[in-house]
């Protein structure tokens, strides 16, 4: 699936991505008003049910609920069907892998 479309999307909602950010299917993100949501470079986000052979039962999730909340995540960096939900702030390391299905609040 192409996803430039989907980054057309990240940036109306003031989402800061890096290069090469890989999306395999289409995530759910949203970005409050005010919040600051920063994606690193070589990121890859698999959405579909088919793109991890663990078995994802939901999209890739990333929410930020306040005015004030940040996530960050970092280069080199694998996402898998997780949820990532901040009211204040997360940040997720470079060469990091998230794996299927995680919740991080």
């Amino acid at each position: 699936m192409n996803s430039n479309w989907f980054k057309i999307v990240l940036k109306a909602t003031n989402v800061k991505y890096g290069k090469k950010l890989l999306l395999k299917g289409v995530p759910v993100i949203f970005n409050k008003k005010g919040a600051q949501l920063e994606i690193g470079d070589h990121v890859t986000i698999k959405n579909s049910f088919l793109s991890n052979l663990v078995g994802l039962y939901q999209r890739t999730i990333i929410v930020t609920r306040s005015p004030d909340a940040k996530i960050k995540i970092g280069n080199d960096v694998g996402i898998s069907g997780a949820t990532i939900y901040a009211r204040n702030s997360i940040e997720i390391g470079d060469n990091t892998c998230i794996g299927g299905n995680c919740k991080i609040l």
